[in-house]
């Protein structure tokens, strides 16, 4: 049985009735995520702020390192979920629909990667500013 629950910004969501703590953790974990990233866009047009893009870049690098992981990670439950140890998972033996989201869930990570990579080189390129800060602030 499902129920519909609608989260922040009127997403609609459907949610299994009888979740236990444990099974709850994931979406509540991706929930914290989208309330800091929600923080971080608050801050992040402020000018005054940019000396500090560094940092904010490096954490921002490891955060997506760590939602690449779990997207993998994901797409291996996929597989435990279906019968098949991710381990040594023959992907003909999942039902197509799980061959699929786990393409997804790892397209995902391929994608966090590309992002994370993206973060490494605006570092440099914040060092490079800050090296040589601009002459009329």
């Amino acid at each position: 049985m499902v129920r519909r629950t609608t989260a922040v910004h009127d997403v609609d969501m459907h949610t299994p009735l009888a979740l236990s703590d444990q099974d709850r953790a994931l979406a509540t974990s991706a929930h914290q995520l989208q309330r800091a990233a929600g923080t971080l866009q608050t801050h992040a047009a402020d000018p005054d702020a940019v000396p500090t893009h560094e940092i904010t870049l490096a954490h921002v690098e490891e955060a997506l390192d760590r939602l690449a992981v779990a997207m993998e990670q994901m797409a291996n439950a996929v597989a435990d979920w279906c019968g098949e140890p991710s381990a040594i998972v023959e992907e003909n033996a999942l039902p197509p629909e799980a061959r699929a989201l786990r393409w997804h869930l790892q397209s995902v990570a391929d994608k966090l990667r590309d992002s994370e990579l993206a973060c490494a080189s605006s570092r440099d390129w914040t060092r490079q500013l800050l090296g040589n800060p601009p002459t009329d602030r």
